[in-house]
C-alpha cells in the first residue's frame, strides 16, 4: 500500500499518507482523529519509532490466540459479527491430509 517505496519494508507509507497517498478510505480516515494524526506524524519524523511500535505490536498480535473448531466463528460478512441464528450455518471443514480447520461457510 505503499507508493513511494513498494519494496522496502519502512515508514514511507505514513509519508505518504501526509501527502494524500492513501488508497482507502480508512487510510485517510488515520488523518482525521487528532491522536491518530498525532501518531502518523510521529511515524513521519522517525522511522525508528515506526519500527518499535510495529514490532510491539507484531509480538501483541502473536498473542492472540485462534479459536477453533465450535469455539471460532466464520463471518459471512468481516465487518460484522454473525447473527445468533447464522451461527448454525457456519461449518468448519477439514482439508484432506490436514489437522487443521480450513472454515466453509455454508448458505
Amino acid at each position: 500500500m505503499d507508493l513511494i517505496t513498494p519494496a522496502k519494508f519502512d515508514n514511507k507509507y505514513y509519508v505518504g499518507l501526509t501527502n494524500n497517498l492513501g488508497l482507502f478510505e480508512s487510510d485517510a480516515a488515520l488523518l482525521t482523529n487528532a491522536t491518530m494524526k498525532a501518531l502518523v506524524d510521529s511515524f513521519v519524523r522517525s522511522e525508528a519509532t515506526w519500527k518499535t511500535k510495529f514490532a510491539k505490536s507484531m509480538l501483541k498480535m502473536g498473542q492472540i490466540e485462534v479459536l477453533t473448531g465450535t469455539q471460532g466463528e466464520i463471518r459471512r460478512n468481516c465487518r460484522v459479527i454473525n447473527p445468533a441464528n447464522a451461527a448454525a450455518d457456519v461449518v468448519l471443514a477439514r482439508q484432506p491430509g490436514s489437522s487443521g480447520s480450513t472454515g466453509v461457510a455454508t448458505s
